[in-house]
């Protein structure tokens, strides 16, 4: 529709002006919020995945000695996976280390401001990571 007179002229300026705040706004802070969160949330899983490595490295060196095979410290699995944790991400803690064979499976959880808080005020966000010590090796990685 083409505008005749210069009194429609200002009718879509008067649009802008109301639909901007309050619709295209708000759906950029959104996509800024679940960017951020979507940060947050790689960083996690991979500070979980690298803490999961660490502790999966901490073999009681007693047993394997006396002839007992790979076996895993477990205090020392849980220390070496916390502070690993908390090196990477201060604000993370593990909710839960398991511990089977020589398996390890971390679940961590850390509580997150949005950048731009307008629908909630914190989220949780969680990540898993299990890894396995094993003997020896396939090939060399120089090849």
């Amino acid at each position: 529709m083409i505008c005749t007179s210069l009194r429609e002229r200002g009718q879509v300026l008067a649009f802008f002006a109301l639909v901007l705040p309050l619709v295209l706004l708000p759906v950029v802070a959104f996509a800024v919020d679940a960017a951020v969160l979507g940060a947050d949330a790689a960083a996690l899983q991979a500070a979980t995945a690298r803490a999961a490595e660490v502790a999966v490295e901490q073999i009681d060196v007693a047993a394997f000695r006396a002839g007992g095979g790979l076996a895993l410290d477990q205090t020392g699995v849980v220390s070496a996976a916390t502070q690993t944790l908390l090196d990477a991400e201060p604000g993370a803690s593990v909710d839960s280390v398991g511990i089977a064979g020589t398996q390890v499976t971390l679940s961590v959880s850390e509580h997150v401001q949005p950048a731009l808080p307008l629908w909630t005020g914190e989220v949780t966000l969680h990540a898993r990571a299990s890894a396995r010590l094993s003997a020896g090796y396939d090939w060399p990685s120089s090849l």
